[in-house]
């Protein structure tokens, strides 16, 4: 069980400073995508270190990379300008 933490603990460091290395490249590019995609580590990561205390390891993994997932892809479509189409007659 402690191996598992450990392991847990492990990836969500790393997931961490990747998701601060895209936090200060998206600031240094003015991107805000990028900035978007990090947080979406960051959830990952969150949710890596709090689900391995519920599930096992390899569920932990799975859902952590689909929240992940989830939240940088609201991240992105919110950012995202919106398409307006005008219906001509």
């Amino acid at each position: 069980m402690i191996e598992a933490q450990l392991q847990a603990l492990y990836l969500a460091a790393l997931l961490l400073l990747v998701d601060c290395i895209c936090c200060f490249i998206a600031a240094y590019r003015k991107n805000p995508t990028l900035g978007a995609v990090a947080g979406g580590g960051t959830a990952g990561a969150l949710a890596l270190v709090l689900l391995t205390r519920m599930v096992p390891f390899p569920m932990a993994a799975l859902a952590s990379i689909v929240v992940g997932s989830v939240v940088a892809w609201m991240k992105v479509k919110a950012l995202s300008p919106v398409e307006v189409t005008h219906e001509e007659l």
